[in-house]
């Protein structure tokens, strides 16, 4: 039988992340611990005034300890009570830097500190930040002054690829210039799109690198680590937009905070950002130089004043070939919701006896700034009702036995089996369970035909639940 041979590369630790314990030199309490080492680039250069971090991890009671490198990159840090610990650096310039890490987004190592003993070379290495830079001009060439550039990445939301905001982001000067910092190397894309601020003229609409409004024609840039991309220029482009006007009702509205998103076939369009406004006087509000498409127009998740805080409500709209008035937007408390689930041709509490929890119902909003709510049940399935902010919801039932599955649900008169949850009213969800899935088994071979193990196996559903939160069954050999 051939063996597989696996080799470990030390990567960004190196040999350094091989520790050197001595006695502690004078100075030190004797049940305490000390620990000095070199903050260094990753051609080995000394740098200096670095910051360091030096953080406990459980069990141990939390405690944080911090020091300056001197100017040759050395730093000391003395009289540490004993325990475990994580240890990080950082410089302007450079990106964050972890002791022990492998790969930059990697973890670090854990330090396990001893009383009357000192670590002697516990050194980082920094990697140089990346920038990128550019500009952004008009359809005739002109500078965009003001314009909010920023950069997503392609990441895997709710069954689908979908380009998602970094929080890396720039406003372009006077020059339409802007220059973003601090970046890991990696594969991004670069959006383009007109300031709040009103300077970029009516009609540009976001635009992605180098010049189209499609985010799935969007060019990738591949940013490598410590180097500088430029000549990231974005063309915005011009495109009919328009105007929508609506009103908020509710209890002293005026002056909550309103978040508009647009939609794709699949829910929120995560490539474009967030548009936000106040609700003026009266219950007014105005948007601007919104494209046609759809969109969702609901209560923003951060408030200036703390009345608002507690609102819930959501309108979606469309925008077609005209400026829309008449969007009512309801801002009241939250939903209550409530919810049965039920065991198809048996009883509920036979499946609970087979769990350490009560088996119980999860919604994850669609919406952002509304995270997830945890409905659990009461033995005989029955869930009384709880409140849950008005939105779009994925939803799972969890703690399920082995065998058990969702055969259907109805929110209401609505089937949302492989829908998601609409929560705009008070209603009752009901869940019907079934004990008789399906079961797979089967082997794992390598090339030669042989048996292998201590592989994990994992089944994916092949047409995703679009209603449901991401399902895998895992299992190891």
């Amino acid at each position: 039988m051939r063996t597989a041979s696996v080799v470990l590369s030390l990567g960004l630790c190196g040999s350094l992340c091989v520790p050197a314990v001595a006695q502690l030199a004078g100075g030190g309490r004797p049940d305490r611990a000390g620990l000095e080492g070199m903050v260094l680039t990753q051609a080995g250069e000394p740098i200096p005034r670095a910051s360091l971090r030096l953080e406990s991890v459980p069990p141990s009671q939390p405690r944080t300890l911090a020091t300056i490198g001197d100017d040759t990159g050395k730093f000391i840090l003395q009289n540490i009570p004993p325990g475990p610990y994580t240890l990080s650096a950082s410089k302007n310039g450079f990106l964050e830097g972890h002791y022990g890490q492998r790969t930059l987004s990697g973890p670090g190592l854990i330090v396990t500190l001893d009383a009357g003993k000192a670590m002697t070379n516990a050194s980082i290495r920094l990697t140089a930040q990346s920038v990128i830079s550019g500009q952004v001009i008009d359809q005739d060439g002109d500078p965009v002054e003001l314009a909010q550039v920023g950069l997503l990445r392609s990441t895997y939301i709710s069954h689908r690829w979908r380009l998602s905001a970094t929080g890396a982001r720039a406003q372009t000067d006077e020059r339409g210039s802007f220059r973003i910092t601090g970046l890991n190397p990696g594969r991004y894309y670069l959006s383009a799109r007109p300031s709040t601020e009103g300077a970029v003229p009516r009609g540009y609409v976001t635009t992605f690198y180098p010049n189209t409004i499609d985010a799935s024609t969007a060019v990738p840039i591949d940013i490598p680590a410590a180097s500088e991309s430029k000549g990231m220029d974005v063309r915005m482009h011009r495109e009919t937009a328009f105007s929508v006007r609506g009103t908020a009702s509710g209890t002293a509205v005026a002056g909550a905070r309103l978040i508009v998103n647009r939609l794709d076939a699949e829910g929120l369009d995560q490539s474009e950002a967030p548009v936000f406004v106040n609700v003026a006087p009266g219950g007014r509000f105005e948007l601007h130089d919104l494209r046609p498409g759809s969109y969702v127009v609901q209560i923003a998740p951060n408030q200036a004043n703390p009345a608002h805080t507690a609102l819930s409500g959501r309108v979606e709209f469309k925008v077609m070939d005209s400026d829309v008035d008449g969007v009512r937007l309801v801002l009241g408390p939250p939903v209550q919701v409530s919810a049965i689930v039920r065991l198809e041709g048996g009883n509920l509490q036979d499946l609970q006896s087979q769990t350490t929890r009560r088996i119980g119902v999860q919604l994850q909003a669609l919406d952002p700034g509304v995270g997830a709510s945890d409905l659990t049940g009461n033995a005989n399935g029955t869930i009384p009702a709880r409140p849950v902010a008005a939105g779009k919801y994925l939803w799972d039932v969890y703690e399920l036995p082995a065998a058990t599955y969702v055969k259907s649900a109805h929110y209401g008169i609505e089937d949302v089996t492989r829908t998601p949850l609409d929560v705009v009213a008070g209603l009752r969800l009901e869940i019907l369970l079934a004990s008789n899935a399906a079961s797979v088994s089967g082997v794992v071979q390598n090339a030669q035909g042989e048996l292998v193990f201590g592989i994990p196996v994992t089944l994916w559903p092949k047409v995703p639940n679009p209603g449901g939160l991401p399902h895998r069954h895992s299992e190891t050999l």
